[in-house]
């Protein structure tokens, strides 16, 4: 999927949105030869833009350009717990990380269980979630750990392809 080429902010006030489609556009252009290739988008910062012409504008260039948005439902915070990790092993490339990894699955776990409340809440069932992680080292260390435990937890991993099926990723939230 596209997430653009140098991920801008649409909430910028400084980024008109045809800057912001030139990336989506400019991207595309890269990873649509690349085996797996979808016209899934997600915005960066998980921004639609600070201003009804920037959601609305995005929303009709992203069908006009076949892509569908690719919603996350659980937000993980990894790229703070990587600069941390990044931090630890600067200062003492040997250090116990073991605390920082309890952490980090702790986290993920309340993360998995709030948003899981949130949809029965707003849903009244449990939704397929999909899942923000970074391709950066925290998840290259942990990511077998994390999936361990959503399996502990009862949880089934699925395709994007499937949980985006779900009726709750067709909304269009203000």
């Amino acid at each position: 999927g596209n997430h653009t080429v140098t991920h801008p902010d649409l909430n910028s006030a400084t980024l008109s949105l045809a800057q912001y489609q030139q990336e989506v556009l400019d991207c595309d252009a890269v990873i649509r030869t690349l085996p797996g290739y979808q016209k899934w988008f997600r915005f960066t910062f998980l921004r639609e833009g600070n201003t009804p012409e920037k959601r609305d504008g995005m929303r009709a260039f992203l069908q006009q350009q076949g892509y569908r948005n690719a919603y996350v439902s659980l937000d993980t915070s990894d790229w703070r717990f990587d600069d941390k990790l990044r931090e630890i092993l600067e200062k003492n490339p040997q250090a116990d990380l073991a605390p920082l990894k309890a952490l980090y699955l702790s986290h993920i776990r309340q993360r998995a269980l709030a948003y899981r409340a949130l949809s029965r809440q707003l849903q009244g069932r449990d939704i397929a979630q999909v899942i923000l992680l970074h391709h950066n080292l925290v998840n290259a260390l942990w990511l077998n750990d994390v999936i361990a435990q959503f399996r502990a937890m009862g949880w089934s991993i699925t395709t994007p392809a499937a949980a985006l099926a779900d009726p709750v990723y067709q909304l269009m939230p203000d």
